[in-house]
């Protein structure tokens, strides 16, 4: 061989020699990064509010913060429950509410919200126009359609504060038991006078209602005092102690998730328009521009998205006391049903309206 032949022999396998090195740490890096992979189940079918989760699946802001995480939709929350406490699902988006309810119920599977997405309850009653329901007042004789569900369960306790509002009795009204799937044509045929709802599913609603040759009508339970926090991310505490660094992943991800949402509802609407199939796409855009104030808010601008104010907490404590009838001695302390410790550090901020 040549002393040129064997220059360029060398160059190749030191070339060679380089690339596979490079290839084995990046195989290194990948499974150290990703080593094992993690499930986020939501309580329901995918909505509006489960964009900014899906935002940070789809546009790697998971990855981008070192955990490899699917978002997957729920069958409703006892099924979510069960999936987070048995270790099938490793993170839910879930309603602070029922988090309390289950915390009470079942201490030992400690329970956390480690971040409060909506800021705001999207919890609201509807009912028609031009029907029994004119005013505030006339919720105390009507008659609601009750499904079970945790809104409709919250129901009467928002009645008592939204009667001393119109100082009409809160226990007047009745209460008319409904399976989940026939509210909607309830409310419209007259069956009912009202039924409770999410607020950003009113779209929906009020376009079956349109077509109906009908208008509706809302009392959201927030603007009558009763303000809990709905959803947020639930963790076990067992997998907030093992796997820190996976919770805060998750955090940040989600939260960058919902900043891409907020500053790009446009396009963050025909995003969720593949997993959002329950709904006409063009009644979209007009959930989301519902939901994003809620996600949003005072907090939010101070302390950034997903904050968790400890006073806030307190009062969806004794709301879910007050509207699920739980004993307040068998209650967890707000202190053991959230923690703040995952959140970044640096806040995730954006202007959500």
């Amino acid at each position: 061989m040549s002393a040129g032949s064997e220059r360029m022999a060398i160059t190749v396998w030191k070339s060679f020699s380089l690339a596979l090195s490079t290839i084995a740490l990046a195989s290194i890096s990948d499974n150290t990064a990703f080593a094992r992979d993690y499930v986020m189940a939501q309580t329901w079918s995918f909505d509006a509010s489960s964009t900014g989760y899906l935002a940070a699946q789809d546009r790697g802001y998971f990855k981008d913060n070192g955990v490899n995480i699917k978002v997957e939709r729920g069958i409703g929350a006892s099924d979510t429950l069960r999936r987070l406490i048995t270790g099938d699902a490793n993170f839910a988006v879930f309603d602070a509410t029922l988090l309390v309810r289950a915390a009470t119920a079942d201490p030992n599977a400690q329970l956390i919200m480690v971040a409060n997405i909506l800021q705001r309850s999207s919890h609201t009653v509807i009912y028609v126009k031009g029907r029994n329901i004119k005013a505030l007042g006339d919720l105390a004789k009507a008659k609601f359609g009750d499904t079970g569900g945790s809104v409709a369960q919250l129901f009467p306790t928002f009645m008592k504060y939204a009667m001393k509002v119109a100082g009409q009795p809160a226990d007047k009204f009745e209460s008319v038991q409904l399976d989940p799937a026939l509210r909607v044509p309830a409310l419209l045929r007259g069956d009912v006078d009202v039924i409770a709802a999410f607020t950003f599913e009113m779209p929906l609603i009020a376009a079956r209602a349109k077509e109906a040759g009908l208008d509706l009508g809302k009392f959201d339970f927030a603007d009558y005092g009763m303000n809990p926090y709905t959803y947020g991310i639930m963790v076990t505490r067992k997998l907030a102690e093992s796997d820190p660094d996976a919770v805060r992943g998750a955090v940040a991800g989600v939260l960058e998730g919902w900043r891409w949402v907020c500053q790009n509802p446009p396009e963050a609407a025909k995003f969720v328009v593949k997993y959002h199939t329950d709904v006409p796409p063009e009644t979209i855009p007009d959930e989301l521009s519902i939901l994003l104030p809620d996600v949003g808010g005072a907090d939010v601008q101070a302390h950034g998205l997903g904050y968790m104010n400890p006073k806030r907490w307190e009062e969806t404590r004794q709301l879910s006391i007050a509207g699920f009838k739980l004993d307040e001695k068998t209650v967890p302390s707000v202190d053991n049903i959230f923690d703040s410790r995952f959140l970044p550090k640096a806040p995730v901020r954006a202007d959500c309206k």
